[in-house]
């Protein structure tokens, strides 16, 4: 995959752990104060065995490589169809650039009225 924009490294955001972790915690206290001693140990393991899933999905780093690559400018490439539902037509356009990439076309979608590069910086994941 090409991009314009290195891609945002979000790999170290731990934010959902920490929401169900909250969210254990609050439910094993909740159990804890409303079940007798055999409920609450099996809440208990729920919500860690919970924690523990969260903990290991949320903390296995993958990181965007974001590897600069010179591309070249080819040609632009539009694309438009139509939509049709009942007596309700629709008309889809788009504009999308072509880069060459050691040889390869890359197609990137385009903005109207901005500038392309004959060269252009771009980042490969």
């Amino acid at each position: 995959m090409y991009s314009f924009a290195p891609i945002a490294d979000t790999s170290d955001v731990h934010t959902g752990f920490y929401f169900i972790a909250i969210v254990c915690a609050i439910f094993a206290l909740v159990a804890l104060f409303n079940a007798s001693k055999g409920e609450f140990l099996t809440v208990a393991v729920i919500c860690g065995l919970v924690t523990a899933m969260a903990h290991n999905s949320s903390y296995t780093p993958v990181h965007p490589l974001n590897q600069q690559v010179i591309g070249t400018f080819v040609a632009f490439q539009p694309e438009g169809y139509s939509e049709s539902s009942g007596k309700t037509r629709s008309d889809h356009h788009y504009m999308y650039v072509v880069y060459n990439v050691d040889g390869v076309p890359v197609i990137l979608q385009a903005n109207e009225g901005a500038p392309y590069p004959p060269k252009a910086v771009l980042y490969k994941n």
